[in-house]
């Protein structure tokens, strides 16, 4: 809109909003946004996994257990975190695996909450839910086997963007 309705309008909002920013984030993946909803991890494995075969990128060799081979040299155009995902997997050992797979998801909302700096989350989360949905369906459709769990430790806080923007308001007042 123009600019002075905006003002006026900023005025009105509580300040956490206006904090927060406002309007949608526009151009998240679906893997970004499934972070900002805070989708189970195994969720978000799965359909980064989704992600890098639809790409070409890898295959599955075996379900159980999840066994994955990258492609080499991996195809252009990769995000960040599926080449993360990757090197992940093609690490046998399943505690460096889980390693590696904590620093990628760290790195992944430490991004989402980056991307979302001046926009407004709930308007976004709203915004995105039917994408994640979709996305979701066709994991299930492509009948890509699920990321299981397997204990990850509890030190991947699913509500780590929350607080993130709860101290940043606190520390801004």
């Amino acid at each position: 809109g123009n600019g002075i309705n905006d003002k006026r309008k900023l005025q009105y909002l509580s300040p956490r909003i206006a904090i927060e920013g406002h309007g949608i984030k526009r151009g998240l993946t679906a893997v970004e946004a499934a972070i900002l909803l805070e989708q189970p991890l195994d969720k978000v494995l799965t359909m980064i996994l989704f992600g890098v075969v639809k790409k070409n990128a890898a295959k599955v060799v075996s379900r159980e257990p999840l066994v994955i081979e990258s492609v080499d040299p991996l195809p252009e155009g990769l995000h960040e975190y599926e080449v993360d995902f990757l090197k992940a997997f093609g690490d046998s050992l399943s505690f460096t695996r889980q390693q590696s797979l904590q620093a990628m998801m760290v790195k992944l909302v430490n991004l989402v909450s980056e991307k979302m700096k001046g926009f407004s989350r709930n308007e976004t989360v709203d915004f995105y839910t039917a994408t994640i949905e979709k996305a979701w369906r066709q994991v299930e459709a492509a009948d890509t086997p699920e990321v299981k769990r397997q204990k990850f430790d509890e030190t991947l806080e699913w509500t780590m963007l929350d607080k993130d923007y709860d101290d940043r308001t606190r520390r801004v007042f």
